[in-house]
């Protein structure tokens, strides 16, 4: 099953891909992530409920965070989204959405300005548009349409009848991001074969392997964003890799190397 959202392909398109990390990389992650500030929202206009020991044990966790004296993120990132979790089970998706298009429209005012007109100047130059993120899902598919970019996928949660059900079947989009890239642009390569009436190679059980398509048919990953270690599988496959205020451990694995770039904002709070 297909569970990355994406846009027909236009065939007179140019074949290629730029795909962007979210957190820290188009949208800010100091004093928190997406995932967090979303969190925050929710229960501050009370569409969760969360016990007050458990959110003054997260606003602590999170002001270490902001201040980087966590030993790993991961301290209050996992706490965070294991009760973040917990709180959706039996939402309604269309409040989901809702709440995510208020968000995305706020938080857009403080997305990095170089980024954003990098994604500009990519569109206007005709290249497909990808957004890659181990935020909510439903967060991540509200700035696609606020970027209007062509293919997103975040962390997924699962519904039945419109309501979130399991709310400990949620499936990462963190890591392994290069493998993440490739089923991006073999969907878009199939997309665009159907949407020109041109054969597409059907596997009922699993996704088909890029190679699998014809050299000339294929999409590339011309340029990937990035912002920590996790994005490097993704960076390393682009033609033109891109770090965007990279934290300590990306900065550490690409010095020296040629032909990458990087984009300092001028509006990073980390900075």
């Amino acid at each position: 099953m297909n569970h990355i959202r994406s846009s027909s392909p236009d065939g007179g398109r140019p074949k290629e891909l730029i795909l962007f990390d979210v957190d820290g990389t188009i949208l800010p992650d100091v004093p928190d992530e997406l995932s967090g500030r979303a969190f925050r929202h929710m229960v501050e206009n009370d569409f969760i409920t969360v016990e007050d020991e458990e959110l003054e044990e997260l606003e602590r966790l999170r002001t270490l965070y902001a201040n980087q004296e966590l030993e790993s993120p991961r301290e209050y990132l996992d706490p965070l989204i294991r009760t973040f979790d917990a709180s959706m089970k039996g939402k309604s998706r269309a409040d989901l959405n809702r709440i995510a298009n208020e968000l995305i429209d706020a938080e857009y005012d403080d997305a990095f300005p170089e980024v954003v007109n990098e994604i500009r100047e990519w569109q206007e130059a005709g290249a497909y548009i990808g957004l890659i993120s181990g935020s909510p899902d439903f967060l991540v598919q509200a700035l696609k349409r606020k970027l209007n970019a062509d293919i997103a996928t975040g962390t997924r949660y699962f519904y039945q009848s419109g309501h979130c059900h399991r709310y400990r079947g949620c499936v990462p989009r963190s890591k392994n991001k290069h493998l993440i890239a490739e089923s991006m642009l073999v969907d878009l390569t199939q997309n665009r074969l159907r949407a020109l009436g041109e054969f597409a190679i059907n596997c009922k059980y699993h996704r088909p392997k890029l190679e699998q398509f014809n050299l000339g048919d294929r999409f590339v990953l011309r340029g990937g964003y990035g912002d920590t270690i996790n994005d490097l599988s993704m960076l390393e496959m682009s033609h033109e890799p891109v770090a965007v205020a990279p934290k300590p451990s990306l900065q550490k694995a690409i010095d020296g190397r040629e032909h990458w770039r990087i984009v300092t904002p001028s509006n990073n709070p980390a900075a």
